[in-house]
């Protein structure tokens, strides 16, 4: 008798050909167990009458639905956060470029004029979801994700199933969620190599980025938030999806840090003068083992520019004086943007075929 065990839960997916068209998974994907979860939410039309009943519903009818696919909280590998993020940022579609022997480089381009599903753009994903034993009476297949909203924490101090780095993600489609009773693709096994927060380093600058190493911070957040908007033309119903998905409102980015407050820097940034605030340039950078043959480790980079908008006052934490602070991301001539993801692993295929 099927059961739906949490325990044989299996995700798969590929970055698809075009949006929607539900590309053939091409890889097992590793999350913990309950951190993908979905709603097919179709919003009811009732039809109330006036017609000398006291039950004034005749009938209810199906409207629209929406397909919102979200992670949470998943630990962050060097080979597939950047599949991932091929939602979020078109450039990690292709293969990476070769640094050292076995070791390959993406690096991420989020574009400021390109808001379509494209190479240039965003990609979209198609995942297919269930307990493997149920998978016979009930699964799920979402084609057609892009990329809503995107959070990168990480913290010095972590154990147990914390690893100190770990991401969160909500996805949206305009298409249907549809029911599935098989897995299509064969997919193998792969290794991953984990992002771990004792092996992560910080940097803060006003200038150069990755300069100066910043042993202050303890744990901090990036956010990426890109909105969906839908269109809904006449269109015969297509099963009551969307016409059509759009980023139409431009992303938003922000950075929150856990600082001891040993020195006055981030407060006089903060702070400003003459009613200017510090511009600050945000280096995370993540290695865990070797990735080529010589010294090119497994690696998750994010670079964040931008200015305070938020320090708390400070606070005790451990006994020691720790204050918060939020930064919201600027557009960088360097970077191109605020923000900017570079991966480094063992992969040498292209996203968008393995």
């Amino acid at each position: 008798m099927a059961t739906g065990s949490q325990s044989l839960e299996s995700l798969r997916g590929a970055v698809e050909v075009a949006e929607g068209d539900a590309t053939t998974p091409t890889r097992l994907l590793y999350l913990p167990k309950g951190a993908l979860t979905f709603a097919r939410a179709k919003e009811p039309i009732a039809v109330e009458l006036a017609w000398n009943q006291q039950d004034a519903v005749q009938d209810i009818l199906a409207g629209m639905s929406d397909v919102p696919v979200s992670v949470t909280s998943a630990p962050t590998s060097a080979e597939d956060l950047g599949w991932f993020l091929c939602a979020f940022d078109g450039a990690f579609g292709p293969a990476g470029s070769l640094s050292d022997t076995t070791a390959y480089t993406r690096t991420g381009l989020p574009s400021q004029t390109d808001n379509t599903v494209s190479a240039t753009g965003t990609r979209s994903i198609h995942l297919q979801y269930a307990p493997s034993d149920l998978l016979a009476t009930y699964g799920m297949s979402f084609p057609g994700l892009v990329g809503e909203s995107l959070t990168i924490d990480f913290a010095r101090r972590a154990s147990g199933a914390d690893t100190g780095m770990r991401w969160s993600g909500t996805f949206r489609t305009a298409s249907a969620g549809v029911p599935i009773t098989a897995f299509t693709g064969t997919p193998s096994s792969r290794a991953q190599t984990w992002m771990l927060g004792n092996l992560t380093r910080t940097y803060l600058d006003t200038s150069t980025m990755g300069s100066t190493a910043d042993t202050n911070i303890v744990s901090g957040s990036f956010n990426l938030s890109r909105p969906a908007s839908f269109h809904d033309g006449f269109d015969s119903g297509i099963a009551g999806a969307h016409t059509s998905m759009h980023r139409a409102a431009g992303w938003d980015t922000t950075l929150t840090l856990l600082r001891k407050f040993s020195d006055m820097t981030e407060y006089n940034a903060y702070h400003g003068s003459a009613g200017v605030k510090t511009l600050r340039k945000f280096r995370l950078l993540s290695e865990n083992g070797l990735a080529g043959a010589a010294t090119v480790k497994n690696t998750v980079r994010l670079d964040f520019v931008g200015k305070h908008v938020a320090l708390s006052e400070p606070e005790w934490n451990d006994g020691l004086y720790y204050a918060t602070h939020t930064l919201r991301g600027m557009y960088d001539a360097t970077l191109g943007a605020s923000w900017k993801v570079i991966t480094i692993n063992s992969i040498a295929a292209a996203y968008t075929t393995a």
